[in-house]
Order: C-alpha cells, then structure tokens, then sequence
C-alpha cells in the first residue's frame, strides 16, 4: 500500500522502471532529478575529489553526471576568473584594481 498510494493495479510501477537501469539487472539505478542537483552541488563545492566517486557503483548515474557537470563549472568559472584577471590585472579576490 505504501508503494502504491493511488490504490490501482500497477500505480507506481512507471516511478520503479524509470528508476531502474534498462538492462533489467537492477544493479545500477538511474536516480532522480534530486540525485542530479545533490551531484552538482558535491562536484562544485568539492571539486575533483568527487571525481573518484564515479567509480562507484551505489551512486546513480543522475548523481554522476550531476558530479561531472559541477566540476566541470567549477573548473570552467575558475579558468574564466583567471583569464579576466590575466586580461585585465583586477584582483577579484581582494576588490582592488591594478
């Protein structure tokens, strides 16, 4: 009853096949959009650290790809924060320009 809060014959069955993998093993589980924004969040804070989790096989591919896509901007903001400064001899870190 828990897993059918509707009542009808299969009401919850699309939320379990979305959540499973294709292959039909159910080892490796797709995940939920929170699972994305929670990856993001790890791989902007923590950076390439999280990049070892990957390897992982208790971490959704949602959270995966959330993982990469946060480190990635956070590299690409880090990159273009360095050329701005290059380019313009600001110091964003301090406020001061020259």
């Amino acid at each position: 009853a828990a897993n059918n809060p509707l009542g009808f014959p299969g009401a919850g069955l699309r939320e379990r096949s979305l959540l499973m993998d294709t292959d039909g093993g159910g080892s490796d589980q797709v995940g939920l959009p929170r699972d994305f924004v929670w990856g993001f969040l790890m791989g902007f804070f923590l950076g390439v650290i999280m990049l070892f989790w990957l390897w992982e096989r208790s971490v959704s591919h949602r959270q995966k790809m959330g993982i990469l896509t946060g480190v990635t901007c956070q590299l690409s903001l880090r990159y273009m924060k360095r050329s701005f400064e290059a380019n313009t001899g600001a110091n964003l870190e301090d406020g001061a320009m020259g």
